[in-house]
């Protein structure tokens, strides 16, 4: 199994750059993660990120750290916490440190849910108004990100003047 594993690892991945052209990354040079879009790497991230909420609710974290949660899918997590944000983002950290990965600090930051929004995985998580009552409540939408990829993907198979029909009844 760790042959094929590391295997996965060394296999190059074709990539297209801004302007469409081909390259290759990866490959056996490669010494450090996996491949982004690789076959492995969903798997790989789910080993490791499931040891690391192991961890969590088996260290003295959980009670440290009260109430906080990990929600995890493959290599993109959110860490759910009432009053120290701070604390989980700085154990998980380390612990990320001592399995030599590193966090993407663009996409990590610490968020008050209750008073702004945030993107994970095509959603918008925070403060929402209902459309019916004008009253705030807490919850998820799609993101506008997810929303537009969805209508130029739409607007992509549609041509101008053309009419759909339903087919023959």
């Amino acid at each position: 199994m760790l042959h094929l594993i590391k295997m996965w690892l060394k296999v190059p991945v074709e990539e297209r750059d801004g302007n469409g052209k081909r390259r290759l990354t990866g490959g056996k040079d490669n010494d450090r993660g996996t491949p982004q879009g690789g076959v492995i790497s969903p798997g790989l991230a789910n080993l490791y990120m499931n040891r690391m909420l192991k961890g969590w609710r088996q260290n003295r974290t959980g009670r440290a750290v009260s109430g906080a949660h990990g929600e995890t899918t493959a290599d993109d997590f959110v860490i759910l916490s009432r009053g120290k944000a701070t604390e989980a983002l700085d154990w998980t950290r380390g612990v990320l440190e001592r399995l030599e990965l590193t966090l993407n600090e663009k996409k990590t930051s610490v968020r008050n849910a209750r008073e702004e929004r945030f993107d994970f995985l095509g959603y918008t998580f925070g403060p929402h108004y209902s459309p019916r009552t004008g009253r705030e409540y807490i919850g998820h939408s799609p993101s506008k990100k997810s929303v537009s990829r969805i209508k130029t993907k739409v607007g992509d198979l549609l041509v101008p003047g053309q009419t759909w029909s339903h087919g023959e009844r």
